[in-house]
C-alpha cells in the first residue's frame, strides 16, 4: 500500500523529505526518550523545527511535556513497528523529563550509534548504554553524565568500583548480553570476547581503564 494512502496525516511532515525520513526521525526520537527543540533539530533540521514538531504533537506522533520536553507516543512506536524497525527494546518514556535527560540523550547523540538501551544492574543503572556497529564488529559503551558536587570524587570512585565488579560478573553475559543482543539482531559474540568502556562526560578526568571523558557542549 502506498504510504500516501496508508499514512494521509503524515504526508504534509513529507515536504522537503520523505516517509522514510519522517520513520527514521522517529524512531531516533524513541531510542534518545527525551529531547527538546535543539536535539531535534540536530537529528533532522527539516524535521526538528518548531511548526513541525507542532504538528507530530498535533497528530499524536509526539508528546510535548513541561518545559517543551518531547517524547514519542505508543502511536509512534506502532507504525514503526509496522514500517518494519526493530521495536523490541522501545517503549514510551515514563514520565515528563528533566535538565538530566536531555543531558543524557546529548550524550548519545554524540555516537554513531545502532541501539540505545537503558539497563538497570541492581545498585548500578547507567545512565545509558550506547551499541555501535561495524561490519561484523560492535562495541559497548555506558554512558555516566556527572555534574560536580560535594563528595564527587568518592561518588565517582565508588562507581568505578560497580562497574569494576560487573566486568568480573561471569553472569552478565548470558543473563543481560546474550538476551539483548538477540533482541537487537547482533552477530555472535563468545563469552570471553565479550567487554565494555564507560565515557563519563563531565568537567573531570582520571586515569581509569575502560573510562573514556568527555564534556558536554
Amino acid at each position: 500500500m502506498e504510504k500516501t494512502v496508508k499514512y494521509p496525516d503524515l504526508q504534509p511532515l513529507t515536504k522537503g523529505s520523505s516517509f522514510k525520513h519522517v520513520f527514521d526521525f522517529l524512531y531516533k526520537a524513541a531510542q534518545l526518550r527525551y529531547t527538546n527543540y535543539e536535539i531535534l533539530n540536530k537529528v533532522s533540521n527539516k524535521l526538528g523545527t518548531p511548526k513541525k514538531l507542532s504538528k507530530f504533537v498535533e497528530l499524536g506522533y509526539l508528546v510535548r511535556n513541561k518545559g517543551d520536553i518531547f517524547t514519542v507516543s505508543e502511536q509512534s512506536l506502532r507504525v514503526l513497528e509496522a514500517e518494519g524497525y526493530s521495536c523490541k527494546i522501545l517503549k514510551p518514556a515514563q514520565g515528563e523529563g528533566n535538565e538530566h535527560n536531555l543531558k543524557v540523550a546529548e550524550a548519545v547523540l554524540s555516537f554513531n550509534y545502532y541501539a540505545v538501551l537503558y539497563p538497570h544492574f541492581g545498585d548500578l543503572i547507567p545512565d545509558a548504554c550506547v551499541i555501535e556497529t561495524r561490519e561484523r564488529e560492535y562495541k559497548i559503551t555506558f554512558l555516566e553524565i556527572e555534574q560536580e558536587k560535594d563528595g564527587w570524587r568518592g561518588y565517582l570512585e565508588a562507581k568505578k568500583e560497580k562497574y569494576d565488579k560487573l566486568a568480573r560478573d561471569v553472569d552478565i553475559y548470558e543473563k543481560w548480553w546474550k538476551v539483548w543482543s538477540e533482541k537487537l539482531g547482533l552477530p555472535f559474540c563468545k563469552m570471553e570476547n565479550f567487554c565494555f568502556g564507560v565515557s563519563c562526560f563531565g568537567n573531570i578526568k582520571r586515569d581509569w581503564e575502560g573510562w573514556n571523558w568527555q564534556t558536554l557542549n
